[in-house]
Protein backbone atom coordinates (compact mmCIF):
# COMPACT_ATOMS: atom_id res chain seq x y z
CA UNK A 1 0.00 0.00 0.00
CA UNK A 2 3.30 2.57 0.56
CA UNK A 3 4.88 1.64 -2.70
CA UNK A 4 2.84 5.01 -4.78
CA UNK A 5 3.34 7.11 -1.72
CA UNK A 6 7.32 6.07 -2.13
CA UNK A 7 6.86 6.68 -5.68
CA UNK A 8 5.46 10.12 -5.09
CA UNK A 9 8.36 10.91 -2.13
CA UNK A 10 10.84 10.19 -4.87
CA UNK A 11 9.02 12.42 -7.71
CA UNK A 12 9.14 15.12 -5.16
CA UNK A 13 13.03 14.94 -4.39
CA UNK A 14 13.42 14.96 -7.77
CA UNK A 15 11.56 18.01 -8.04
CA UNK A 16 13.43 19.78 -5.25
CA UNK A 17 16.60 18.81 -6.69
CA UNK A 18 16.21 20.71 -9.99
CA UNK A 19 13.80 24.10 -8.30
CA UNK A 20 17.13 24.23 -5.77
CA UNK A 21 19.80 23.50 -8.58
CA UNK A 22 18.44 24.64 -11.78
CA UNK A 23 15.17 26.79 -11.76
CA UNK A 24 16.02 28.86 -8.70
CA UNK A 25 19.77 29.57 -10.05
CA UNK A 26 18.35 30.80 -13.44
CA UNK A 27 15.65 33.08 -12.27
CA UNK A 28 17.75 34.80 -9.77
CA UNK A 29 20.03 35.37 -13.03
CA UNK A 30 17.60 36.21 -15.32
CA UNK A 31 15.86 38.89 -12.48
CA UNK A 32 19.17 40.47 -11.97
CA UNK A 33 19.62 40.83 -15.12
CA UNK A 34 15.94 42.60 -15.64
CA UNK A 35 16.84 44.53 -13.02
CA UNK A 36 19.70 46.12 -14.24
CA UNK A 37 17.91 46.76 -17.49
CA UNK A 38 15.19 48.72 -16.31
CA UNK A 39 17.42 50.27 -13.93
CA UNK A 40 20.71 51.39 -16.05
CA UNK A 41 22.54 49.99 -12.71
CA UNK A 42 24.92 47.03 -12.45
CA UNK A 43 24.65 43.63 -10.40
CA UNK A 44 27.88 44.29 -8.69
CA UNK A 45 28.61 48.28 -7.79
CA UNK A 46 32.08 48.78 -7.59
CA UNK A 47 35.41 47.72 -8.36
CA UNK A 48 35.79 43.88 -8.77
CA UNK A 49 38.89 41.25 -8.69
CA UNK A 50 38.95 37.86 -9.57
CA UNK A 51 41.79 35.21 -9.93
CA UNK A 52 41.71 32.36 -12.12
CA UNK A 53 41.44 29.07 -11.29
CA UNK A 54 44.87 28.24 -12.49
CA UNK A 55 46.22 31.42 -11.42
CA UNK A 56 47.23 32.39 -14.69
CA UNK A 57 45.21 35.38 -15.13
CA UNK A 58 43.55 38.10 -12.46
CA UNK A 59 41.13 40.12 -13.86
CA UNK A 60 39.53 43.80 -12.52
CA UNK A 61 36.57 44.96 -13.49
CA UNK A 62 35.45 48.84 -13.19
CA UNK A 63 31.77 47.60 -13.18
CA UNK A 64 31.20 43.66 -13.21
CA UNK A 65 27.89 42.31 -14.71
CA UNK A 66 27.41 38.54 -15.20
CA UNK A 67 25.83 39.27 -18.67
CA UNK A 68 27.96 38.69 -21.75
CA UNK A 69 29.40 42.25 -21.87
CA UNK A 70 31.79 44.02 -20.06
CA UNK A 71 33.74 47.44 -20.38
CA UNK A 72 36.62 48.93 -18.81
CA UNK A 73 38.43 45.73 -17.85
CA UNK A 74 42.24 44.82 -16.80
CA UNK A 75 43.57 41.46 -17.44
CA UNK A 76 47.06 40.22 -16.00
CA UNK A 77 47.97 37.82 -17.59
CA UNK A 78 51.03 35.94 -19.47
CA UNK A 79 51.73 35.80 -23.57
CA UNK A 80 50.49 32.76 -24.99
CA UNK A 81 50.40 31.43 -28.50
CA UNK A 82 47.32 32.48 -29.36
CA UNK A 83 48.29 36.28 -28.07
CA UNK A 84 51.17 35.85 -30.12
CA UNK A 85 49.64 35.14 -33.31
CA UNK A 86 47.09 37.50 -33.27
CA UNK A 87 49.27 40.47 -32.33
CA UNK A 88 52.56 39.86 -34.31
CA UNK A 89 51.71 37.27 -36.83
CA UNK A 90 49.62 38.34 -40.31
CA UNK A 91 48.58 35.52 -42.78
CA UNK A 92 50.82 32.88 -40.66
CA UNK A 93 53.90 35.04 -41.32
CA UNK A 94 55.82 37.87 -38.57
CA UNK A 95 54.87 40.93 -38.70
CA UNK A 96 57.73 43.15 -38.36
CA UNK A 97 56.06 46.62 -38.25
CA UNK A 98 54.57 44.61 -34.75
CA UNK A 99 58.15 43.97 -33.71
CA UNK A 100 59.08 47.45 -33.53
CA UNK A 101 56.37 48.45 -31.31
CA UNK A 102 56.86 45.33 -28.82
CA UNK A 103 60.75 45.51 -29.11
CA UNK A 104 61.36 48.97 -29.45
CA UNK A 105 64.83 48.64 -28.14
CA UNK A 106 65.62 45.63 -30.08
CA UNK A 107 64.29 46.06 -32.96
CA UNK A 108 67.05 47.41 -35.23
CA UNK A 109 69.07 43.74 -34.08
CA UNK A 110 65.94 41.48 -34.60
CA UNK A 111 64.85 42.65 -38.04
CA UNK A 112 68.07 41.81 -39.56
CA UNK A 113 67.10 38.14 -38.73
CA UNK A 114 65.47 35.99 -42.01
CA UNK A 115 61.69 35.35 -41.06
CA UNK A 116 61.90 31.85 -39.40
CA UNK A 117 64.74 33.04 -36.94
CA UNK A 118 62.35 36.16 -36.40
CA UNK A 119 59.72 34.06 -35.44
CA UNK A 120 61.73 31.63 -33.13
CA UNK A 121 62.91 34.71 -31.37
CA UNK A 122 59.45 36.49 -30.73
CA UNK A 123 58.25 33.53 -29.60
CA UNK A 124 61.10 32.56 -27.17
CA UNK A 125 61.32 36.57 -26.17
CA UNK A 126 57.14 36.97 -25.61
CA UNK A 127 55.69 33.14 -24.44
CA UNK A 128 55.24 33.16 -20.79
CA UNK A 129 56.01 36.82 -20.35
CA UNK A 130 53.79 39.01 -17.88
CA UNK A 131 51.31 41.11 -19.41
CA UNK A 132 48.58 43.51 -18.61
CA UNK A 133 45.56 44.34 -21.31
CA UNK A 134 43.21 47.16 -20.72
CA UNK A 135 40.44 46.42 -22.82
CA UNK A 136 37.67 49.04 -23.18
CA UNK A 137 34.37 46.14 -24.38
CA UNK A 138 34.81 42.99 -23.66
CA UNK A 139 31.91 40.46 -24.71
CA UNK A 140 32.00 36.51 -23.71
CA UNK A 141 29.95 34.45 -26.51
CA UNK A 142 28.15 31.78 -24.05
CA UNK A 143 27.65 29.76 -27.32
CA UNK A 144 30.92 28.82 -27.84
CA UNK A 145 32.77 30.07 -25.20
CA UNK A 146 34.86 32.42 -26.30
CA UNK A 147 35.81 35.79 -25.34
CA UNK A 148 36.33 38.90 -27.62
CA UNK A 149 37.80 41.69 -26.73
CA UNK A 150 37.53 45.21 -28.88
CA UNK A 151 39.67 48.09 -28.46
CA UNK A 152 42.41 47.45 -26.03
CA UNK A 153 46.11 47.98 -25.21
CA UNK A 154 49.18 45.88 -24.12
CA UNK A 155 51.68 46.16 -22.23
CA UNK A 156 54.74 43.57 -21.26
CA UNK A 157 57.02 43.08 -18.51
CA UNK A 158 60.78 42.14 -18.07
CA UNK A 159 60.67 38.29 -16.85
CA UNK A 160 61.17 38.20 -12.83
CA UNK A 161 60.38 41.43 -12.35
CA UNK A 162 56.48 41.92 -12.13
CA UNK A 163 53.56 39.05 -10.74
CA UNK A 164 50.13 38.64 -10.59
CA UNK A 165 50.11 40.51 -7.44
CA UNK A 166 53.27 42.26 -7.81
CA UNK A 167 54.14 45.97 -9.19
CA UNK A 168 55.06 46.44 -12.25
CA UNK A 169 57.48 49.33 -11.07
CA UNK A 170 60.14 50.45 -13.92
CA UNK A 171 60.17 46.99 -15.35
CA UNK A 172 57.74 48.17 -18.64
CA UNK A 173 59.51 46.44 -21.80
CA UNK A 174 57.64 48.68 -23.84
CA UNK A 175 55.08 51.40 -24.18
CA UNK A 176 51.40 50.39 -24.90
CA UNK A 177 50.32 48.71 -28.00
CA UNK A 178 46.73 49.22 -28.93
CA UNK A 179 44.86 46.61 -30.87
CA UNK A 180 41.64 46.43 -32.23
CA UNK A 181 40.02 43.09 -31.78
CA UNK A 182 41.06 39.68 -29.80
CA UNK A 183 39.69 36.51 -28.99
CA UNK A 184 40.50 33.95 -26.42
CA UNK A 185 38.72 30.51 -26.65
CA UNK A 186 38.08 28.20 -23.81
CA UNK A 187 41.16 26.36 -23.78
CA UNK A 188 43.18 29.40 -23.14
CA UNK A 189 40.66 31.53 -20.78
CA UNK A 190 37.96 28.91 -19.49
CA UNK A 191 36.08 31.29 -16.82
CA UNK A 192 32.88 33.24 -18.09
CA UNK A 193 31.25 36.24 -16.23
CA UNK A 194 28.69 33.47 -15.03
CA UNK A 195 32.20 32.07 -13.04
CA UNK A 196 33.50 34.80 -11.93
CA UNK A 197 30.33 36.17 -10.44
CA UNK A 198 29.70 32.86 -8.64
CA UNK A 199 33.60 33.41 -6.82
CA UNK A 200 32.21 36.79 -5.45
CA UNK A 201 28.87 35.56 -3.89
CA UNK A 202 28.26 34.25 -0.97
CA UNK A 203 28.69 30.43 -0.44
CA UNK A 204 25.13 29.75 0.65
CA UNK A 205 23.76 30.99 -2.25
CA UNK A 206 25.78 28.96 -4.86
CA UNK A 207 24.08 26.67 -6.39
CA UNK A 208 25.16 22.65 -6.08
CA UNK A 209 27.25 22.06 -9.04
CA UNK A 210 29.00 24.82 -8.89
CA UNK A 211 30.42 24.35 -5.55
CA UNK A 212 31.12 20.81 -7.11
CA UNK A 213 33.39 22.52 -9.89
CA UNK A 214 34.95 24.90 -7.23
CA UNK A 215 36.33 22.33 -5.74
CA UNK A 216 37.40 20.34 -8.73
CA UNK A 217 39.26 23.49 -9.97
CA UNK A 218 40.85 25.04 -7.26
CA UNK A 219 42.95 21.64 -5.94
CA UNK A 220 44.93 24.61 -3.83
CA UNK A 221 41.82 26.23 -2.15
CA UNK A 222 42.94 27.58 1.34
CA UNK A 223 41.98 24.29 3.90
CA UNK A 224 39.64 26.56 5.55
CA UNK A 225 37.21 27.41 2.36
CA UNK A 226 37.85 24.00 0.92
CA UNK A 227 36.27 22.47 4.60
CA UNK A 228 33.19 25.23 4.19
CA UNK A 229 32.54 24.01 0.45
CA UNK A 230 33.18 20.50 1.15
CA UNK A 231 30.11 20.67 3.88
CA UNK A 232 27.98 22.59 2.04
CA UNK A 233 28.42 20.56 -0.74
CA UNK A 234 27.44 17.37 1.33
CA UNK A 235 24.73 19.03 2.59
CA UNK A 236 22.80 20.14 -0.39
CA UNK A 237 23.38 16.68 -1.73
CA UNK A 238 21.79 15.11 1.78
CA UNK A 239 18.82 17.45 1.91
CA UNK A 240 16.19 17.51 -0.76
CA UNK A 241 16.18 13.60 0.62
CA UNK A 242 13.88 15.07 3.48
CA UNK A 243 11.09 14.51 1.17
CA UNK A 244 11.85 10.90 0.85
CA UNK A 245 12.58 10.81 4.34
CA UNK A 246 8.62 12.33 5.23
CA UNK A 247 7.89 9.16 3.77
CA UNK A 248 9.68 6.76 5.42
CA UNK A 249 8.43 8.33 9.07
CA UNK A 250 4.84 8.77 7.77
CA UNK A 251 4.01 5.68 7.00
CA UNK A 252 5.41 3.84 10.15
CA UNK A 253 3.44 6.55 12.06
CA UNK A 254 0.12 6.05 10.20
CA UNK A 255 0.03 2.38 11.48
CA UNK A 256 0.21 3.46 14.94
CA UNK A 257 -2.64 1.76 17.09
CA UNK A 258 -5.18 3.67 16.77
CA UNK A 259 -6.06 4.11 20.64
CA UNK A 260 -3.27 6.41 20.40
CA UNK A 261 -5.07 8.63 18.19
CA UNK A 262 -4.34 10.86 15.00
CA UNK A 263 -3.48 13.92 17.06
CA UNK A 264 -0.48 11.94 18.75
CA UNK A 265 1.00 10.66 15.48
CA UNK A 266 0.91 14.11 13.87
CA UNK A 267 2.47 15.49 17.05
CA UNK A 268 5.74 12.98 16.69
CA UNK A 269 5.90 13.56 13.34
CA UNK A 270 6.27 17.50 13.92
CA UNK A 271 8.57 16.60 16.91
CA UNK A 272 10.61 13.91 14.75
CA UNK A 273 11.14 16.59 11.34
CA UNK A 274 12.37 19.47 14.33
CA UNK A 275 14.65 17.05 15.74
CA UNK A 276 15.77 16.28 12.40
CA UNK A 277 16.29 19.71 11.06
CA UNK A 278 18.21 21.21 14.33
CA UNK A 279 20.45 18.11 13.92
CA UNK A 280 21.14 18.60 10.27
CA UNK A 281 22.15 22.45 11.05
CA UNK A 282 24.50 21.42 13.98
CA UNK A 283 26.21 19.20 11.93
CA UNK A 284 26.63 21.91 9.11
CA UNK A 285 27.70 24.35 11.67
CA UNK A 286 30.15 21.81 13.02
CA UNK A 287 30.86 20.25 9.28
CA UNK A 288 31.95 24.35 8.67
CA UNK A 289 34.34 25.12 11.51
CA UNK A 290 36.25 21.86 10.97
CA UNK A 291 34.84 19.52 14.31
CA UNK A 292 33.51 16.89 12.20
CA UNK A 293 34.38 15.70 8.87
CA UNK A 294 32.34 17.61 5.84
CA UNK A 295 31.08 14.68 4.18
CA UNK A 296 29.83 13.07 7.69
CA UNK A 297 28.16 16.31 8.50
CA UNK A 298 26.76 16.91 5.79
CA UNK A 299 25.39 13.34 4.99
CA UNK A 300 24.72 11.93 8.71
CA UNK A 301 21.89 13.43 9.70
CA UNK A 302 19.91 12.67 6.85
CA UNK A 303 21.36 8.96 6.53
CA UNK A 304 20.48 7.90 10.26
CA UNK A 305 16.82 9.49 10.18
CA UNK A 306 16.61 7.41 6.92
CA UNK A 307 17.89 4.60 8.40
CA UNK A 308 15.38 5.09 11.29
CA UNK A 309 12.31 5.26 9.12
CA UNK A 310 13.36 1.98 7.57
CA UNK A 311 14.02 0.36 11.03
CA UNK A 312 10.16 1.64 12.12
CA UNK A 313 8.69 0.20 8.90
CA UNK A 314 10.66 -3.30 9.39
CA UNK A 315 9.36 -3.44 12.77
CA UNK A 316 5.80 -2.74 12.30
CA UNK A 317 5.73 -5.17 9.50
CA UNK A 318 7.01 -7.59 12.19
Amino acid sequence: CGGAIFVVGLAVTAVDVWFNEALVPYTERRASQVMDAATGKRSYDGFLTYRSDDGARQWLFKTFTDRDEQTDVVLKTVWTRSMLDQLLFRNGRIDREAVRRYFPEQAETMLKLPDAELERTVVRELNGRMTDLVIDHAVYDFKTKTWHFKKGRVTSFDRGTAGLGGSAGTSIMHDEVPFESMDFAAAVVPESPIDIGNAVKDKEELPTFTIGKILRNNPELADRAKRIYRTIFFYRIAFPWSCFLAVFLGIPLATKNERTGSLMAIITAVLIIVVYLVTAQIFLVLGKNGTLNPAFAGLAPTVAFVLYGIGRIYYDRN
